[in-house]
């Protein structure tokens, strides 16, 4: 579950990096040397995004968003209009990349950089909103986000969504936010085989479906690591975290740590997360308090 561990699972070939493994376990998903896959018709106009969309489960004042990433077209992207030109430009860089070295990136390298540069951007916003006066978010050796002093955040993105959420260490000490696509059946095995312990297969009967509930356990626990991590530095395994406890009217789930992470995170300790439903995926949140 580390920001840059590989695994692989059946076929499947899995990268723990957060948000990545919707993307690798994606049917039609981009690989060096292939075509870009084409959603057709945008998006947007077959499942709009509610105005002012935050369904991360969070508390206090903190600021979250959640856009469209734009469509695939070729090799270059049409952006749809609320996420921005940057996206696009970033998506479209292959050509100068190819004019400049006569080596242009695979497609599937130049969509990450475009993800990535679109959360950056869409983390910025945030950040001013909250009155920041450093807006640049780094990336560390572990590949995770450097936020700027006073502030925490986490940043989360599938093929079709991107998300964001920021706050003051003021307001929470820790944030870790997820968002995944619901599995299809190939993609549901491989989270079970590899992501849950055995006690979680049959904690919820039938009260979700069950990609419903694999992909929320993937989730959760994604959002956990993204919490801890920056606190901790600890690399932690998909077997370390187990889901004890799930309301599913309340929609919330119980995490409990099976190994020490950290001086505030131990064996046993338990911690919350809070997850949505809704536009075919799940988003899920652990906070820590200030």
């Amino acid at each position: 579950m580390a920001y840059d561990r590989g695994c692989a699972s059946r076929a499947v070939q899995m990268d723990w990096r957060p948000g990545a493994i919707a993307r690798a376990m994606t049917p039609g998903a981009s690989t060096p040397g292939t075509s870009v896959h084409r959603f057709s018709p945008d998006p947007d106009t077959v499942n709009p995004l509610p105005d002012a969309y935050a369904p991360f489960v969070l508390t206090g004042r903190i600021a979250q968003r959640v856009l469209r990433l734009p469509v695939e077209v070729g090799p270059a992207y049409v952006g749809a209009a609320h996420a921005g030109a940057a996206y696009a430009e970033a998506a479209n860089i292959g050509a100068a990349h190819a004019d400049a070295t006569g080596v242009a990136p695979a497609p599937a390298a130049q969509r990450r950089h475009a993800e990535y540069q679109a959360g950056r951007d869409l983390a910025a916003t945030l950040l001013a909103g909250l009155g920041a006066q450093t807006l640049q978010v780094g990336t560390d050796a572990d590949r995770a986000p450097v936020w700027p002093d006073g502030f925490t955040g986490s940043i989360s993105h599938s093929r079709q969504l991107l998300a964001v959420a920021v706050g003051r260490h003021e307001d929470t000490r820790g944030l870790g936010i997820d968002l995944e696509a619901i599995a299809n059946a190939d993609e549901r095995e491989a989270i079970e085989s590899v992501c849950m312990v055995p006690e979680e297969h049959a904690l919820v009967g039938n009260a979700l479906p069950r990609a419903d509930w694999a992909t929320l356990v993937f989730s959760a626990k994604e959002a956990f690591y993204k919490c801890q991590f920056p606190l901790t530095r600890c690399p932690l395994e998909f077997g370390d975290l187990a889901v004890m406890h799930a309301d599913v009217s309340a929609q919330r789930l119980v995490l409990r740590l099976q190994r020490d992470a950290g001086p505030d995170f131990r064996r046993g300790q338990s911690f919350h997360c809070g997850y949505r439903y809704g536009q075919g995926h799940v988003y899920t949140a652990v906070q820590l308090a200030p």
